[in-house]
């Protein structure tokens, strides 16, 4: 045997092992079992086990962001994406797109709102409604029946239609739409994470699943009436799924209704609606005055719920998936409708499963956006809007938290 021969069979051995190892660890900092982290979080993200890193303060963008020009995503929608950490990094949040809702006449919105969405490294794309001179018959709703609506309906409805039509005329597999007057929590990212995480419990074949016959961890998705049951899995220790193949927030969902301003949670007398349940508590975001109960069931404060839509009110934050976002818009165009955006979306959430306008339609308690109303907002620990002074001025020693620990 040759010297050179001799060295490559001690050397390529070895290479292999090292390679075997940096990929599995690479894949598991990528995977749903891991840590999450992103250039741009402020800590405080949820690993496997539920613990939550500690929070980080620096909010500053790193000096690859380069002259801060829009930036190009990181991973392109509709990618295969193994990597949960990465997908949501960028700065639509995953998401093929972020566009915000604006009137023409609500400049000071739009102001704000930029400002806000700089500061979470987010990049907006504006999607306007109707000036309130132009005439009523350019909306959807058209018809004689439907004059019975306020201009205010009508803009809005132009609004959110234009967004998911745009979703559909680009493609995108998945976009999240925003109205202009919203707060959230600055580590909103890490929140959208376990929206992701629990989405895929939720809709998406668990990991021994064979490809004839998929099992899901909620016995009652996606046909309802095969079970009644409430299952409740826990956030921590959740059961392993496939891997999704478009969106790192899973491939059998519709909708996911992020901001609204009522919401209810299916229970075993709710036949139309799949009854699974993630719960993660405590969740150190969620404000200690928050308890959800319903019916004889009573969670702990900090309590984080994730569940399928029942009765929302409110379209204020939601995501559409393209599949959505196509059933939307043919009901849109088809249906008679008489009534606000948010209601014909509650209807295609809230419809039976042969219906061919039902939707996939998953949320989480409490909401993660909220209306900015006075000063405050609900359910928001964190505010970007209280914090943006902090942000703008560099002083980020101490967040101002709306609902401490010990006022409880």
């Amino acid at each position: 045997m040759t010297p050179l021969l001799r060295r490559l069979l001690i050397v390529v051995p070895i290479s292999v092992l090292l390679g075997f190892l940096f990929a599995t660890l690479g894949f598991r900092n990528g995977l749903d079992e891991t840590v999450f982290g992103h250039p741009y979080d402020t800590g405080g993200g949820y690993n496997a086990l539920g613990k939550i890193k500690p929070l980080r303060l620096d909010t500053s963008v790193r000096a690859n962001d380069g002259d801060l020009r829009r930036k190009e995503e990181v991973v392109p929608d509709g990618l295969k994406v193994k990597d949960l950490a990465v997908a949501l990094e960028n700065r639509t949040m995953g998401f093929g797109k972020l566009f915000v809702v604006n009137l023409p006449q609500n400049g000071d919105r739009r102001d704000t709102m930029v400002l806000a969405s700089s500061l979470s490294q987010m990049n907006v794309d504006w999607v306007s409604g109707l000036p309130d001179d132009q005439p009523i018959g350019e909306t959807l709703l058209r018809r004689q029946d439907q004059e019975r609506g306020g201009g205010q309906l009508k803009q809005n409805w132009r609004a959110h239609i234009n967004a998911v039509r745009t979703t559909v005329e680009l493609g995108l597999f998945s976009a999240i739409i925003l109205e202009d007057d919203l707060d959230w929590d600055i580590r909103l990212r890490e929140q959208m994470h376990a929206i992701a995480l629990s989405t895929r419990t939720l809709t998406q074949p668990l990991a021994v699943t064979n490809s004839t016959k998929p099992i899901y961890a909620d016995p009652s998705f996606p046909d309802p009436l095969l079970s009644n049951k409430v299952t409740e899995i826990p956030f921590v220790g959740r059961p392993a799924t496939i891997q999704p193949s478009k969106s790192a927030y899973g491939d059998e969902w519709d909708v996911l209704w992020l901001g609204y301003c009522e919401m209810q949670m299916p229970t075993q007398r709710t036949r139309n609606l799949s009854r699974g349940r993630v719960v993660l508590t405590p969740d150190p975001f969620v404000a200690v005055k928050d308890t959800i109960n319903y019916d004889s069931d009573s969670y702990p404060n900090q309590t984080r719920l994730f569940h399928h839509t029942y009765e929302p009110m409110c379209s204020f934050a939601y995501a559409v998936s393209q599949r959505g976002a196509r059933r939307i818009l043919y009901e849109a165009v088809e249906r008679n409708a008489t009534e606000g955006f948010d209601v014909m979306l509650r209807d295609m959430c809230d419809a039976a499963p042969d219906s061919p306008a039902k939707l996939t339609c998953i949320t989480t308690q409490p909401s993660l956006f909220s209306r900015w109303r006075d000063g405050r907002s609900e359910h928001i620990r964190r505010s970007v809007r209280l914090n943006m002074g902090r942000g703008v001025g560099g002083d980020q020693r101490e967040w101002f938290d709306q609902y401490p620990e010990e006022s409880a």
